[in-house]
């Protein structure tokens, strides 16, 4: 008898620290930990994520396979804070109690360059209605994208779809590759009205994919950026379609083969290829921004291996083209970068985010840049290639190839 009474009180112990450790308690209430958010990009579109409180002043959202720690930065009566990290983004919350027991959150993103702020609420898992008897459509495999067809403006993209039949949660998951950057880890579902929704928030993309089968297997649909664009697309199964080859799409012009800038920095002091740091050292040059989230995956792979390239010699510059008129805010924005990010080389201000003022700075260069752009040069700081965009780890076998073919050729720069 004593034996079951204990395992009975074990039990209870159990149970009551497992309950406990999925409540948050705030201002006298409980809350759940977890919440399924709902982003208000317009009537009928919204993106699907998660939040997960803790008790330690500290969030973390769920972007599909993707985990972000938001930073807590402040505190006014019931909303509180978080900034993205690297980002000049964030949300702002207010926990409440909804008419029954449940609790609710609502609140809403901000973005700053844009000024803009964009409305969200969540529920606890237990509010959140899911039927697993809809069939769910099979996309996976690789599709070529249309964006803007049969326009001026269109463009290609590779989608790397999948179909998870046995997750009622999530229906979708994949990422599209483009010449300048993949959307990185996209997720969701198949709507009540035979949607399918892709989505992806993290801070910089906040973008939702709503698209629908066609009778000839093709799927159509319409890309919505934020509250301040969208674009129609169309997808056709192609197995086996590449995008063009990242090392062709930027070249240096007829005859050059180094560049002549000269930059002044926050101290007023010049930097060039000739300043000390640099001198006859290889390099790689990191035509980036601070609000662009390819450039923040390409800096951390970098960041990843420079210790070791750093001690065989190469150097690293970060060219930082800002979304900001104002200089000083733009150098803080490089500087909040540096800081999450833990950059051990260094980034300053090259002009404002337009492939204008890149091909302004570095102009012995020609072809289609964007954010990112890596540039290689050798110890005489000869330009050795040029590699346009990034596909990061969303992108499973093709971020894995990058990074190979990283190894190889700055082991080849600094023989």
């Amino acid at each position: 008898m004593m034996k079951k009474l204990a395992l009975l009180i074990c039990f209870t112990i159990f149970i009551s620290h497992f309950y406990a450790a999925s409540q948050y308690l705030y201002n006298g209430h409980v809350f759940p930990q977890l919440y399924y958010c709902s982003l208000q990009l317009k009537k009928d579109v919204s993106i699907d994520f998660q939040l997960r409180l803790s008790g330690n002043d500290s969030i973390e959202l769920i972007n599909g396979n993707e985990k972000i720690d938001l930073q807590f930065s402040g505190k006014n009566g019931d909303s509180l804070k978080y900034n993205f990290p690297v980002f000049d983004a964030g949300i702002v919350f207010i926990k409440r109690i909804g008419n029954n027991l449940d609790p609710e959150i609502i609140g809403y993103y901000f973005t700053n360059y844009r000024h803009i702020n964009i409305p969200f609420s969540g529920s606890s898992p237990d509010d959140v209605f899911i039927n697993p008897s809809e069939p769910i459509p099979v996309i996976n495999g690789q599709w070529r994208i249309v964006f803007s067809p049969n326009t001026k403006d269109s463009s290609f993209g590779l989608g790397e779809f999948e179909s998870n039949i046995n997750d009622y949660e999530e229906n979708f998951s994949g990422t599209i590759l483009t010449s300048s950057g993949d959307f990185r880890y996209l997720h969701g579902n198949k709507n009540y009205d035979d949607t399918i929704r892709l989505y992806t928030f993290d801070g910089a993309h906040v973008y939702a994919f709503i698209m629908t089968k066609q009778p000839d297997g093709s799927l159509k649909g319409t890309q919505y950026s934020g509250t301040w664009a969208h674009e129609d697309f169309v997808c056709t199964r192609q197995p086996g379609f590449q995008l063009p080859d990242a090392y062709s799409l930027v070249k240096m012009q007829l005859g050059k083969n180094t560049f002549d800038f000269v930059l002044l920095e926050e101290n007023g002091w010049p930097l060039s290829l000739n300043s000390k740091e640099y001198a006859h050292k290889p390099m790689l040059i990191q035509v980036m921004g601070s609000w662009c989230p390819n450039c923040m995956y390409e800096s951390r792979y970098i960041i990843s291996q420079y210790p070791d390239w750093h001690n065989k010699g190469l150097e690293v510059l970060g060219l930082c083209f800002e979304k900001y008129d104002d200089s000083a805010t733009a150098y803080r924005r490089i500087a909040k970068m540096s800081n999450d990010l833990k950059m051990p080389y260094f980034a300053t201000l090259a002009g404002k985010a337009s492939v204008k003022e890149v091909f302004k700075l570095l102009p012995e260069m020609e072809g289609d840049v964007s954010f990112p752009t890596l540039i290689a040069l050798d110890k005489n700081h000869h330009v050795k290639w040029i590699h346009t965009g990034f596909s990061g780890p969303a992108t499973g076998m093709a971020y894995l190839q990058w990074k190979e073919e990283m190894e190889k050729e700055v082991a080849e720069l600094v023989k």
